[in-house]
């Protein structure tokens, strides 16, 4: 029985040895392909920050832009108020304007009126005027 056993021994010995190797390979295996995967993972991350990155920089390029439109177009905005309320004022004097022309012609027509009626007096003592110096003159003509 002792070179049995000691067959035994050694079958399981190389048995051992070569699933120990197995083992050894599997592991090594195992860490050679996770090296690898956190280096793809890396690579990856690498490559998705370079995305973000630009994107960020195209975003921060496209802010500028928007904040120059937005400044703009308040710009833009604040003197089209201050047409506006120019055109008010401008709208405002005209009607100014227009009721002091009204006024004016209220009062022209008024003292046509009354020039019409002084010219009337004025031409009455004219013709007093002339009635008596016609009547003076055939007086003296006796």
């Amino acid at each position: 029985m002792g070179i049995l056993q000691r067959f035994k021994n050694i079958i399981r010995a190389k048995v051992n040895a070569k699933s120990s190797k197995t083992k050894k390979v599997n592991e090594e295996d195992l860490i050679n392909k996770y090296i690898h995967d956190v280096k793809e993972a890396l690579r990856q991350i690498k490559s998705d920050m370079a995305a973000v990155e630009a994107n960020e920089s195209t975003s921060f390029n496209k802010l500028c832009e928007n904040e120059k439109l937005y400044e703009k177009f308040i710009d833009d905005l604040e003197k089209t108020l201050k047409k506006l309320e120019e055109l008010k004022n401008k709208n405002s004097l005209a009607n100014q304007l227009e009721k002091i022309n009204e006024i004016n012609d209220k009062v022209y027509y008024e003292q046509l009126g009354d020039f019409d009626s002084i010219i009337d007096k004025i031409q009455n003592k004219i013709y007093v005027a002339e009635a008596i110096e016609e009547l003076n003159s055939q007086q003296f003509d006796f």
